[in-house]
């Protein structure tokens, strides 16, 4: 089923992100390259509150992007989960949906822009087995990047740059679909330019 960006944006929690691999000259990265990333707090005190984002990557390539939300200790039905990036020049997001009536299920979808919009589906992207999640106080998801054509070789990088958003309160209906008139969001980082940047680095094996 494709999305539109429009409703896309109405209920997700995101992690957009743009990733350009560079080669690099530079000494070999550690096996753990881990930055966090702070946000301010309680912008919206109904909100689930993304305190801070830990985004991590090691020498195989693997990528984790960890949001904190201490106010919302466990993934709960009124909440939907997103990571948006973009590589290689395609666009993709990372759908965790706890809210329509079956089990948590995590996916990638794949978006291209046409000239009605942005369309976002399951069969526009490749497939990820690597593609692993958990919510403990805040939502993991953990990848490998060379699944996406980015390839962990040895003093090279990966450009990463990101922003997240968390929606709640959202209710949903098997006949009329969503209902977002009392939903809450907290976005990170929430001040100018909304952006955050990571640099995924690669050492010797």
């Amino acid at each position: 089923m494709t999305l539109w960006l429009r409703s896309v944006l109405g209920a997700a929690l995101v992690v957009c992100t743009a990733i350009t691999v560079i080669a690099s000259g530079a000494p070999a990265a550690p096996v753990a390259n881990e930055r966090t990333y702070v946000d301010e707090r309680a912008e919206d005190v109904g909100a689930p509150d993304i305190t801070s984002v830990v985004v991590s990557n090691d020498d195989s390539g693997q990528i984790t992007f960890r949001l904190l939300t201490p106010n919302r200790r466990r993934l709960t039905q009124d909440m939907r989960v997103r990571i948006w990036f973009t590589a290689r020049g395609t666009q993709y997001f990372l759908l965790v949906d706890p809210y329509k009536p079956k089990p948590v299920t995590v996916a990638l979808y794949g978006c291209e822009q046409r000239p009605s919009g942005l369309v976002c589906a399951p069969n526009l992207a490749p497939p990820v087995p690597s593609l692993r999640f958990r919510y403990v106080r805040g939502a993991r998801f953990t990848f490998d990047l060379s699944e996406l054509g980015i390839e962990p070789i040895a003093g090279t990088r990966a450009r990463i740059t990101f922003w997240a958003i968390i929606y709640s309160g959202l209710r949903y209906d098997t006949t009329t679909g969503f209902d977002f008139s009392e939903s809450r969001i907290d976005r990170a980082p929430s001040r100018h330019p909304r952006t955050w940047t990571y640099v995924a680095a690669f050492g010797p094996p």
